[in-house]
């Protein structure tokens, strides 16, 4: 059997994933299944560097702008539904790219996820329902856990650079 190989570009919005994607694509004539949580709905362009379909350059992108807001995504289904995908490139080319910055979906299609029970939609229409009607600070006041002042002001400030 042939090698098989699949090449992940990951990193951060707007920093040259697509491009580097498609020259890729391009170079071992194959496709691109898009890993950015975001990409996937089709009314998220702002915010998210979608690329334009003459941006594409000819390329076939799966998962690319093909949900509507309202539909409900998660790592796990777009795992379950690239599988097929991906294999159906890597038996037709050899070779697939995968293009993502959203680092949930790429190792949940590279690596799989831990079993979970299914999500109860029911649940999520209850606690939607109590968001709306007492906005979240009802969360809080449910919360056992606070952190009294004083340690409060000795914890140290979080630095992100």
């Amino acid at each position: 059997m042939a090698a098989r190989t699949l090449i992940i570009v990951g990193g951060p919005t707007a920093s040259g994933k697509t491009d580097a994607g498609i020259a890729l694509a391009k170079h071992f004539a194959t496709d691109v299944i898009s890993a950015d949580s975001r990409q996937f709905y089709q009314a998220m362009r702002i915010g998210t560097a979608r690329p334009l379909e003459h941006e594409l350059a000819g390329v076939k992108h799966h998962f690319l702008g093909q949900l509507q807001l309202e539909e409900t995504w998660s790592a796990g289904r777009f795992a379950r539904e690239a599988e097929p995908v991906l294999q159906e490139l890597l038996a037709k080319h050899g070779i697939a790219v995968l293009v993502g910055g959203s680092g949930l979906y790429i190792d949940a299609l590279v690596k799989g996820l831990d079993p979970l029970p299914a999500s109860d939609p029911r649940l999520r229409e209850r606690l939607q329902r109590r968001i709306d009607t007492g906005g979240l600070s009802i969360w809080r006041m449910r919360s056992n856990v606070s952190i009294p002042p004083q340690p409060r002001a000795s914890m140290p400030a979080t630095r992100t650079a």
